[in-house]
């Protein structure tokens, strides 16, 4: 997951499913404005392990994910491959993944 998408997306936001829909796109909206290449889903998700197999497909490095637990905990978790994961504060996530995306890449 750690190679650049050929589209030059950097982030997929997951939808982790129909009631978290509103939260995800509203989390991609913002990570844009903060300047970054983002991509969601525009179909109905068939759950998270599809969208994470299409991510490492695309070669998109960081995938953003907003599920229930997230919502409540006024979170989200950034994930770039098993094992490799942080769960950071909502108001900060773009910065968080300009910071886990810089890591990533001075680490391949």
């Amino acid at each position: 997951m750690l190679k650049t998408a050929a589209s030059g997306t950097q982030i997929l936001v997951a939808v982790f499913d129909q009631a978290t829909r509103d939260a995800a796109l509203g989390l991609a909206a913002e990570l844009r404005r903060a300047g970054l290449r983002v991509e969601t889903p525009l179909k109905e998700p068939k759950g998270l392990r599809a969208q994470i197999a299409y991510a490492s497909e695309k070669g998109i490095p960081l995938l953003a994910i907003v599920g229930p637990d997230e919502i409540v905990a006024g979170k989200v978790t950034l994930r770039a491959g098993p094992g490799n994961q942080r769960t950071v504060a909502r108001d900060r996530a773009a910065d968080e993944a300009r910071g886990f995306l810089a890591d990533l890449s001075t680490s391949s």
